[in-house]
């Protein structure tokens, strides 16, 4: 029997794949100012929405029995470890760089995985919590993490908490609030021509004035402290500040 198929999220999924690929491409040409911009706009929204699909999907995970659940992050931690055995070797070997491994610190594209696990733990532990009051604490979280400088990648404490927020929206998002949105968007061409522009004027905007904003690149990675950011301005709470900045940005073009 063949099982339908979310059109939507393997279209997204194929077109968030992409912009890692070319994202990581660009990553090899910042000298170039146009490159600096298109790098810039991928990651103020990709790893995000990444998270968001990733939320999405792991419901069934979640509420499933413990043995399932367990089972299933066993196999993402089994990866995880033969995914940092194959960069051990590539950097150390092939590339001549230093790669330490560590078995729960992280810092290149591994973390990912290690993340996933957490966060199903962590949403696991709190399933019965309202989920009000946990987006609210997962949202202080993104907000606050980087003012200790101490928690960047061990655990991928940084990225856990950071992108957190994101994974709850997706888990938390129903397939029917999905659909509503798509029937608005196909039945009212008008919002989805504006949507559009707006993401449009959003890219244009990176490209042009890609030297300006290029210092934000360390704050979408959400592994930095706000220490590592060169901000325009520094007071108590500009961390804090651009972060909202950044959630209210992806609330506009999502």
């Amino acid at each position: 029997m063949i099982k339908n198929r979310l059109y939507f999220f393997d279209n997204l999924k194929f077109i968030l794949i992409t912009l890692v690929v070319i994202g990581h491409f660009l990553g090899l040409y910042l000298n170039s100012e146009y490159a600096r911009g298109n790098f810039i706009f991928i990651y103020s929204f990709h790893m995000p929405l990444f998270v968001f699909v990733t939320g999405f999907f792991a419901k069934k995970i979640v509420s499933a029995d413990t043995n399932t659940r367990l089972n299933k992050i066993i196999s993402f931690f089994i990866i995880y470890l033969l995914y940092k055995v194959i960069l051990f070797f590539m950097f150390n070997y092939i590339y001549h760089e230093e790669y330490i491994f560590n078995t729960f610190t992280e810092f290149e594209a591994p973390w990912y995985l290690f993340a996933c696990i957490m966060w199903m733990i962590i949403t696991n532990v709190f399933k019965n919590v309202k989920p009000r009051y946990l987006f609210i604490f997962s949202f202080l979280c993104f907000l606050f993490m980087g003012y200790d400088s101490n928690i960047i990648d061990q655990f991928c404490l940084s990225r856990v908490f950071i992108f957190y927020p994101f994974y709850l929206l997706g888990y938390y998002m129903t397939l029917e609030n999905v659909n509503k949105t798509l029937d608005i968007l196909h039945k009212k061409r008008i919002y989805f021509v504006i949507s559009i522009l707006f993401l449009l004027s959003v890219y244009f905007a990176f490209i042009i004035c890609a030297d300006n904003l290029y210092f934000l690149r360390p704050l979408f990675t959400g592994r930095n402290p706000f220490a590592y950011i060169n901000f325009p301005f520094d007071f108590l709470c500009t961390g804090a500040l651009f972060r909202l900045l950044w959630f209210i940005y992806l609330s506009l073009i999502s």
